[in-house]
């Protein structure tokens, strides 16, 4: 909620680790025009897999939605920035980010950031 805060809006986060191997995150960095939301896989025991960050953004310019992300392996310990996305914002609009972590068919992590600016 701290980071929402600093970029002028209110907001929430939650995030659950499913497998005790990696934990996901996502971090808000604010830009000119906007921000920049990064997804993280933080590395707890040795780690590999997939991760997928969608973003998601309503407001009076309409809505739109993005998905970036790729695979990771991770030593122990080690974290690592697995998906970015910029954006620009408006006051008015509700940003939803959603970070998943799987392996295979388990989920390892995911993490739910919502803003409103």
């Amino acid at each position: 909620m701290a980071l929402a805060l600093l970029v002028g809006g209110a907001g929430s986060s939650s995030a659950q680790t499913r497998d005790a191997s990696a934990a996901a995150s996502i971090a808000v960095s604010p830009r000119d025009d906007g921000l920049t939301l990064i997804g993280k896989a933080h590395a707890l025991t040795n780690a590999e897999g997939q991760a997928r960050m969608i973003v998601t953004k309503t407001g009076l310019s309409g809505r739109v939605s993005t998905t970036q992300g790729g695979e990771f392996a991770l030593a122990a310990g080690e974290s690592a920035d697995v998906a970015t996305v910029g954006l620009s914002t408006s006051p008015g609009d509700r940003l939803t980010v959603d970070l998943t972590l799987t392996s295979g068919e388990r989920v390892l992590s995911t993490s739910r950031l919502t803003i409103d600016e």
